[in-house]
């Protein structure tokens, strides 16, 4: 997936960092094999097919995302919140798929941002340069389908709920609560989508 990409921004950040004081080429060899790994399948797209960005031209007819600026995104999401508090509805700009699944990726979303700011905070610049590009990514894509799935390649966001419930007892059971919670939902929603329906 596209948005694997954002692993050359930590290795950017490690490369530049490991540079003044060791010298030595392996950080910016690996920069150098994830960017050609990025660059090889739009390649294959172009020699193939003669466009390198096919991908992102033919999903638009099956998976309407309509790319959107960084705070603009912000504030249909802040709008979708006040739509759900008056109307219980979530409007399709930022939701187009099941309405229940809203509340897990807003919390995903909302976790991502907060990793970030922890990340910064403890100076690891190499989680926090990776949370950058996937706030960005998540939130510049048009809606926040999937989102809860894609959270799967986002470690620094785990790296850092696991520092603080190590450190907080009541943060480890308030979030096992809400992990567990969560699952059942999702497990429940998949359960009734594949099954079911």
């Amino acid at each position: 997936r596209v948005n694997g990409v954002i692993v050359v921004l930590p290795l950017l950040v490690l490369a530049i960092a490991a540079w003044p004081t060791e010298r030595h080429w392996k950080p910016l060899a690996a920069l150098a094999i994830t960017a050609l790994g990025a660059a090889a399948f739009p390649a294959y797209l172009w020699w193939k097919f003669g466009d390198p960005m096919l991908y992102f031209h033919t999903r638009p007819p099956w998976w309407p995302q309509h790319p959107r600026f960084f705070v603009l995104f912000i504030w249909d999401i802040a709008k979708a919140v006040s739509s759900i508090i008056t109307t219980g509805t979530v409007p399709k700009t930022v939701q187009t798929m099941s309405a229940k699944v809203f509340p897990v990726n807003l919390g995903v979303l909302v976790l991502m941002f907060w990793s970030l700011v922890a990340s910064v905070r403890k100076r690891k610049w190499d989680d926090a340069a990776f949370m950058v590009g996937a706030c960005l990514f998540a939130t510049s894509v048009g809606n926040l389908d999937s989102l809860a799935r894609h959270s799967l390649i986002y470690y620094p966001m785990y790296l850092r709920l696991g520092e603080t419930a190590a450190a907080h007892r009541t943060f480890r059971l308030g979030m096992s609560l809400v992990f567990l919670s969560t699952q059942a939902v999702l497990l429940t929603l998949f359960v009734r989508w594949v099954f079911v329906l």
